[in-house]
């Protein structure tokens, strides 16, 4: 009997740079400002879904110059759950919403927003994009993620 077996070797499969963006800015400006000052030109599309029915807001830019396709996604999305009950009948919070956040790379909560670049750091200066990025007002800081620092790469594959 032939045992057929599945090798977890992403980083060979798929490259890809991914940059960590800070923002309270809602996703269309910080778009709009990454087109501003980097001249990219992104574009929203279809969200990003993940297997387990939850999206994930993106943007999209495909650099015709240098063939790399750039994603800007929103690493939180909101759902809302109605929560149980507190008491029988009509009272005050009888249908209360409340809101849970799911994230794109949970291990980084903390993160607003993450700038995907499907190309290797051998083909572009990741370094001179970050520093670039830093510069935008409203954009309180952006530093590269490696490989080894996101847990939930598959998250990334879409």
């Amino acid at each position: 009997m032939t045992v057929y077996k599945l090798l977890d070797d992403f980083e060979e499969d798929s490259e890809f740079l991914v940059v960590a963006i800070h923002s309270q800015l809602e996703d269309y400006r910080v778009a709009y400002l990454l087109n501003k000052f980097l001249g990219s030109f992104f574009v929203k599309e279809k969200p990003v879904h993940l297997a387990s029915g939850i999206d994930f807001d993106n943007y999209e830019w495909l650099d015709t110059t240098n063939e790399v396709l750039w994603n800007l996604i929103k690493n939180k999305a909101v759902i809302a759950k109605k929560s149980a009950n507190l008491a029988e009948g009509n009272g005050l919070f009888q249908d209360m919403i409340n809101e849970e956040y799911v994230y794109l790379l949970p291990e980084w909560n903390k993160v607003d927003y993450l700038l995907k670049l499907n190309v290797s750091e051998d083909f572009i200066d990741i370094n001179s994009i970050v520093k670039h990025i830093q510069q935008i007002p409203n954009i309180l800081s952006s530093y590269k993620l490696t490989a080894n620092q996101i847990k939930t790469r598959t998250n990334l594959i879409f």
